[in-house]
């Protein structure tokens, strides 16, 4: 991504894709050019600064790092059994279950993995017939984060009979 000002990923002016190894070609405009490096698989990079004269400005390159992971084990906290198929959601603002950037689903053990870029995220649970959890709130910061664990309860409610009432 080029931008005339900085945060290059975030107010691209223009942009352009890399080729099967990873070359990129921009024609730009004469003056300074802040550009970034952005992919769902990796980190955004740090804007480089860039001034364009009259002839091609070339070396301008980047090394990416791979998002990190995110692992954890969703259960009934009635058991402690794994919930299959539970939804669990990435957010970077507080309600991550009203509001996700994404959502995967546990396996068979209850268990999810996500890879995501540096940063915090909020991280809840839910699923059917279970109430949904109040969020987790964690740093990435490169490396991967395991044990974001969720126990979470029935959201069945005993009723009692009528005829087990007392008036």
């Amino acid at each position: 991504s080029f931008s005339d000002v900085a945060g290059a990923s975030a107010h691209a002016i223009v942009s352009a894709t890399t080729d099967a190894s990873g070359n990129y070609t921009k024609g730009v405009t004469t003056g300074t050019w802040y550009v970034a490096v952005a992919s769902s698989t990796y980190n955004t990079s740090a804007d480089q600064v860039v001034a364009v004269a009259t002839a091609n400005v070339t070396g301008i390159n980047f090394t990416l790092v791979t998002n990190a992971n995110v692992t954890g084990t969703v259960t009934r906290a009635s058991d402690g059994t794994p919930v299959s198929g539970a939804s669990v959601y990435f957010s970077r603002s507080a309600g991550a279950s009203a509001s996700p950037v994404f959502t995967v689903t546990t396996n068979a053990s209850g268990n999810y993995t996500k890879a995501v870029q540096d940063g915090v995220w909020y991280v809840a649970a839910g699923a059917t017939g279970l109430y949904t959890s109040t969020d987790k709130s964690i740093t990435v910061n490169g490396v991967a984060v395991g044990g974001i664990g969720f126990a979470l309860k029935s959201d069945v409610r005993n009723i009692p009979q009528t005829t087990d009432l007392l008036f």
